[in-house]
Order: C-alpha cells, then structure tokens, then sequence
C-alpha cells in the first residue's frame, strides 16, 4: 500500500534499498510503528518524547551538583531539558515546591510556563482544578497558568516568578521552603529553582539560603548573547575547563564543561548541533560569515563578552590555562626568565605575583600571594563598591615572614629580577638607627629589589590591554593569541581581572593585584638568555 512517511528529525526512514529489501507487511509494520512514535510523541512529551544524547549525562550532574549553570547556543535544548527536569521532580517527589523565575511576566509566559506545560503528563493537562483535590492545572498560551502557579495532583507545585519583582521588592523572596519535604524519599533530583537567564548575583545569594532548607538544587539556563552578568562570571571566574570538543564552526576545540572553584556547583554547555530540533544547519549558515565571539555564543554558549569590566579582552577561557600546562612547568627545559613584582599595603598583606616571559615575549602569571588558601582578596557582591575579601585581612608579617614565605613559594627557582610599588618601597619610616624603607629592609633581609617606574595608572593598564590584544575573530593560534596567559592556581588575579572596573577610584577592593601586574608592565620585563646573558627586548607596543 502507498504511505506517506511523516517527516521527523530524529526518527529515520528507511532508504529505498531497504524498503525493497522488505516484505510488504514489515513495510506497513515500520511505518506504522514509527507514526505511533511521532504521535506519542506530541501527545505525551513527558513519556515519549526523545531524550537527545547529552540530556542523560545532564542528569547525572543534577544528581552529582547542587547547582548547574547550562549555557547553551541558540535552541540548544537547554530550556526543554531544564523544563522536562523540573517537571519530573515535581511528578516523582510529591508535595515539592519549586520556583521558576525569569526576567518578566511576559517571557516567563512565553518561555518557562510553556516549556513546563508540554512536560506535564498527558492525564494531568487538562485537569483543570480539582473539585475534591489539590491539582489545579489551568493553561493558556496567552496567559499562561492561572495566578502563574500549578498545582499536581500529587501536591507538588511549581510558581513562576521573575526578577523584576525582586527589583522592586527584595523581601519578596526572602521567604519559602523550596524543593521537596526533608525526610521524604526522593525518586529524582531534589530541583527547588530554575532560574532562567539574566538572574541578578544578588537574588541568587538570597536564593541559595531558600535551598539549604530543604538541601534542594537550583538549575540556571543562560545564553550569553548581550554578555553576561555577575551571576554567569561567578561561575565563570577560575573554573577550570573539564571536557573539550571539536566545534566545526569555529575550527578548533571549545569548552563542553567546566568546574567552578564552588566545589558544589557545575557548568554544562549545551551545542546547538547537538539538538536535532534546533535547526543547527540554518544558523551555521546564517553564522558563516559572523565574528568567532559571534559564532561561540551563538552555537556552543560560549559566554565571550563580559559587562562592565576594564579588560574587555580578558576572556577566563582563553587567558587562564592548567598550572600543569604552563610549557616551563610540561618542560623543565623550556626557556624563561622568572620576575617578581610586590604591592606593599599599609593595613593590608602585601600583594605578591610571580611572572615568567620566554623568548617569544609571552608572560606566564604562575604564582600569587596571597593565594586562595588565604581566602578571597575581593567581593564585588557586596554592596556598590564591593568589599575587601578575608585574604585582604591584616595578616601581621613582617619583613623577615614576607622573605620567609617568598622563598616557600619560589622552591629552587631563580628569580632573575624583583619589582616594588615605588612609591611603598621607598617611603621613609623611622627606625632607630635612622630612618630606613622597605626596600632596604628588604636587601638587608636578602631580597634585591628595585622600583618600578612610577608612571601613570591609564598608561600601565593600556600596556596590559596591549598584552590582552588578538584578533578574537579568529581562531587562537601560534600567530594569533594573547601575550599573557595566567595560571589557575592564581584564583585572586583571575577575580580581579574579571571584576576590576577602574572606575571606583584607589579604594576599589580588586585594585591591589591589577597595580601588581602594572607595575610589571610599566617596567617592561622580558627575556634574557641565560647562556648570552644579553637581553632580548620584546615591544609591548
């Protein structure tokens, strides 16, 4: 009999050779069988419909982490995985409460609320509101839920709210026990948020006190096309990149997923290529002739530009790499010369970076003090200005700690030349043979240290902006990449290179490192080969 296969993108149909391989009957089999599959399919999506390859390793992670940052490319499937997966917490875990919040009413309506209606189970769609229940499921494609809340029959709900009704009034969530009831036997993830895009840094510290309660996750859906916001570059800021694969568009290996310095927290991205129902072969075409930055958003969710920050072309992705990947550190035989610079502070520790340059004029940031393990130098989250992080704390050394902790760090490293604010270094204090500054206290304590130049602040940070230059419209390559790359165990100077604005004047609290790598720029450090002992100058310029 003749038939008319429905097309699919994901259920195939047999080519014609195999057709004619069959009998008649397994013909009519096939074709009726793969029919019943597309339409259980849009009947039923919670139950049918097609789990595309990457979602089920997104799961893992759910049950792994407590919170996801998906960034996906445009119609990656990111909101239909993020919305299948809420709904099905709400279905295996009753009486769970769940929030979904996105910018405004109207994309709540137009995204969340429609996405979470195609998951509900077919029974429950036209529910309605129970006479002698609790479900109430009430839809409309033009209004969304009524009173932008649904209620399962099984006590489970899911409230849709957005930011703007944090603007307006932050209280608003400052109270209810998301997620499902504690002691309840959990069948699936214990989801309690979805936040989807734009969601303030601000309102999701409010929210991670809304999950301890109930020890639920959170799940945050974004696609980087404007930049990306405080939140995303929390995440972001020192993660240390996990998997790569090959993106064709772009011609080299991306990021497919990364670890936050939250150690219970994990980033996924979704490719456009990867969902089948995406359309990925018209926007690899309406992307051939676009910008790398453009392409990377666009297709993979590769976040590519940041807001409101003074290093434009500092991209975490491209500028920090594995300690263990520093090519002195892979090759004890690779050439460099080792510099270390210090910004002496008053009522604060001294910041410390130690830097190596090769022959090609690449600096290597690969130590910093202090580090980490000291605690954060700087929180920007807090209030306009941000604050002084715990690292930034008074840590009671003197000169001869200071000299102690450098030769800790440096192990058996020979350190070619050492640099100082020169305005803290040479300052004059009292002593009682005289007066004396840090600088000569610390020749006397063995450290040989000289002045930087004390050139104006817009000057040092255009040498680093020079340093941070490439053409980011093609691909990094051995002619075409930045001048500085920055190791992951150097977390502070990452979060201050990512934060840093220039605009809050001496006191802004991520200041102190940018000056330390300043002072080096305007100094001009560079190669020397250990054999000529002859300086080989590489322009900055």
């Amino acid at each position: 009999m003749p038939v008319e296969w429905t097309p699919h993108p994901v259920f195939p149909v047999p080519s014609p050779e195999q057709l004619r391989a069959m009998p008649l009957e397994a013909v009519e089999t096939v074709w009726r069988e793969r029919e019943k599959a597309i339409r259980l399919e849009q009947e039923d999506p919670y139950r049918y419909g097609v789990e595309l390859g990457h979602w089920e390793e997104t799961g893992e992670y759910l049950a792994s982490y407590d919170e996801l940052l998906i960034l996906g490319g445009n119609r990656s499937g990111k909101t239909e995985w993020a919305a299948k997966a809420v709904v099905k917490a709400c279905v295996e875990n009753p009486n769970t409460l769940i929030w979904a919040i996105s910018q405004n009413s109207d994309i709540s309506i137009e995204v969340q609320q429609r996405a979470v209606y195609k998951y509900i189970p077919a029974e429950w769609k036209t529910l309605g509101k129970e006479k002698n229940g609790k479900g109430n499921v009430s839809f409309s494609w033009k209004t969304g839920f009524t009173k932008n809340r649904v209620v399962f029959p099984n006590g489970s709900e899911i409230v849709f709210r957005h930011y703007s009704q944090y603007e307006k009034d932050p209280t608003s969530f400052e109270s209810g026990k998301v997620g499902a009831p504690p002691l309840q036997k959990l069948n699936y993830p214990n989801v309690g948020i979805w936040g989807d895009e734009l969601i303030p840094y601000e309102l999701l510290q409010t929210l991670r006190k809304r999950l301890a309660t109930n020890n639920a996750k959170i799940i945050i859906t974004f696609t980087p096309i404007q930049g990306y916001n405080d939140t995303v570059k929390h995440y972001l800021t020192g993660a240390k990149t996990i998997k790569k694969r090959y993106a064709e568009l772009v011609d080299r290996e991306v990021e497919v997923l990364q670890k936050p310095l939250r150690s219970t927290a994990i980033i996924l991205y979704f490719w456009t290529q990867d969902n089948p129902y995406g359309g990925y072969d018209r926007l690899a075409r309406d992307l051939k002739f676009e910008k790398q930055d453009e392409i990377l958003c666009r297709a993979y969710g590769i976040p590519t530009r940041q807001i409101s920050n003074r290093f434009p072309k500092f991209n975490p992705n491209v500028n920090v790499i594995a300690h263990a990947d520093l090519p002195f550190v892979k090759d004890k035989g690779y050439p460099v010369t080792h510099y270390q610079v210090i910004d002496p502070g008053q009522n604060k520790p001294w910041v410390v970076l130690w830097i190596a340059v090769d022959a090609a004029g690449t600096w290597w940031v690969y130590e910093e003090f202090p580090d980490v393990s000291y605690g954060e130098w700087a929180d920007m989250s807090r209030g306009v200005r941000g604050m002084p992080g715990e690292a930034a704390r008074p840590n009671g050394f003197g000169i001869d700690d200071y000299v102690q902790t450098f030769r800790a760090i440096e192990g058996d490293t020979e350190v070619f030349e050492r640099l100082i604010d020169p305005r803290m270094g040479a300052a004059i204090t009292s002593a009682k043979e005289g007066t004396t500054n840090i600088i000569q206290e610390l020749e006397e304590a063995g450290l040989s240290i000289i002045p930087a130049p004390g050139l104006e602040i817009e000057h040092g940070l255009q040498v680093i902006d020079n340093l941070l230059s490439y053409d980011t419209d093609k691909p990094v390559s051995a002619m075409n990449h930045p001048r500085i790359y920055i190791s992951d165990k150097c977390q502070n100077l990452i979060y201050c290179m990512s934060e840093y604005t220039g605009r809050l004047g001496k006191d802004e609290p991520t200041k102190d490192f940018i000056d330390c790598l300043r002072y080096t720029a305007v100094h001009g450090i560079e190669f020397v080969d250990p054999e000529a002992l002859q300086a080989v100058s590489v322009s900055t310029w």
